[in-house]
């Protein structure tokens, strides 16, 4: 084991060097190159998945490359990917309640109430679909590459990651409800 020193953001209270933080991380002799491009990209998906494309990419920068670092530098993007698609549902979530409303407001209880029980539904289907396509896997890097099989429905496919998706934003969307019921709280225990 040797220690690399990485120049990228941090949230880890490293010392400040020209403007970016430096950070010490343990690396293995033989993956010095995970380390810099695993700590610089791994903090933000909508960065890191293009730097990583673009290191992998032998036409965009050709003078650039990192040797032995392809394996790597796609498995970080590929764990990027997820991430992006999980967090961007996630994100979708928390504006449902503005996207929905002028449709909302157009219902009568009955009809909100089963549209309520519909999406509950398929994001309980979420979860399984979450687990049999081992998403979890894929945003831990525990998978090196992507397995896709070519005998299943595309249908069923897209189902199961729109489930996911479901799953992703109802879990921004009951969260921020919460965080919602806490400040309201707070705010009449404050008016008393």
């Amino acid at each position: 084991m040797y220690v690399c020193t990485v120049y990228c953001p941090s949230y880890h209270k490293p010392e400040v060097v020209d403007g970016a933080f430096q950070r010490e991380i343990q690396c293995r002799a033989d993956t010095e190159y995970s380390c810099e491009s695993a700590a610089c990209c791994v903090h933000d998906p909508s960065v890191g998945q293009p730097v990583s494309g673009i290191l992998m990419s032998k036409y965009v920068l050709k003078e650039v490359t990192i040797n032995g670092a392809s394996g790597t530098l796609r498995s970080i993007h590929m764990t990027l990917a997820y991430w992006g698609f999980v967090l961007m549902s996630f994100h979708l979530g928390l504006h449902v309640r503005a996207m929905a409303a002028p449709i909302v407001k157009k219902m009568n209880k009955a009809v909100r109430v089963i549209v309520r029980i519909l999406f509950l539904l398929i994001a309980a289907y979420g979860v399984y679909a979450f687990e049999r396509r081992g998403i979890g896997d894929y945003l831990l890097m525990r998978v090196m590459f992507a397995f896709f099989d070519f005998s299943e429905s595309r249908v069923r496919f897209l189902w199961d990651y729109a489930a996911v998706m479901v799953l992703a934003a109802a879990a921004g969307y009951y969260i921020q409800s919460g965080m919602l019921m806490i400040q309201k709280r707070r705010y009449k225990d404050l008016a008393k």
